[in-house]
């Protein structure tokens, strides 16, 4: 098998990343205003709201690894990245690209884009907001989907330990 390292620091992805990152931020905010009517943008259950949902993300990669892959729970790890302030979820074991694409793209649409349509349907200018930044959160897994956009099927892929990506396995005929 061919190895390829996708992976980079976090201070090193690419600045049209961190562009994104800011438009994932503010459009959904100024379209999720037009169409709920604009409102409070504050009130005191987004921060608890916003912590549980940034956990719950990490926890959706867990699953899909481990549903879509048959990753074993023992082999994924979580834990805390306390100068960013973040929470992980970290796959110790290579699995098929497409689990790993399915684990990628969970979290952004379960704690980002279905609340932010659930928000728009009931008028919630708050919950708005708040799946706003969990849509913007999903800008590193993202990215990372983003670099495989050319991996064929056939590869494996392994979360990288401390980068933002992951090393990919490709069969020497690929």
């Amino acid at each position: 098998m061919r190895e390829l390292d996708l992976s980079r620091p976090p201070l090193k992805i690419p600045v049209w990343v961190w562009l994104f990152n800011l438009m994932l931020l503010v459009v959904p905010i100024v379209l999720g205003g037009i169409l709920v009517g604009g409102g409070t943008l504050f009130v005191w259950w987004m921060i608890p709201a916003i912590i549980f949902l940034t956990v719950a993300h990490e926890l959706l990669h867990a699953v899909g690894w481990h549903y879509a892959g048959g990753i074993p729970w023992s082999n994924i790890k979580f834990g805390f990245f306390w100068k960013a302030l973040s929470p992980y979820a970290h796959c110790e074991e290579p699995m098929n690209i497409k689990p790993y694409r399915i684990a990628g793209w969970l979290p952004g649409v379960v704690t980002g884009l279905i609340p932010w349509l659930l928000a728009v349907v009931i008028g919630s200018m708050p919950l708005v907001v708040v799946s706003s930044i969990l849509i913007s959160g999903a800008v590193g897994d993202i990215y990372v989907l983003w670099t495989l956009r050319n991996i064929p099927s056939t590869a494996q892929v392994q979360d990288h330990p401390s980068q933002i990506g992951c090393i990919v396995f490709l069969p020497e005929e690929e």
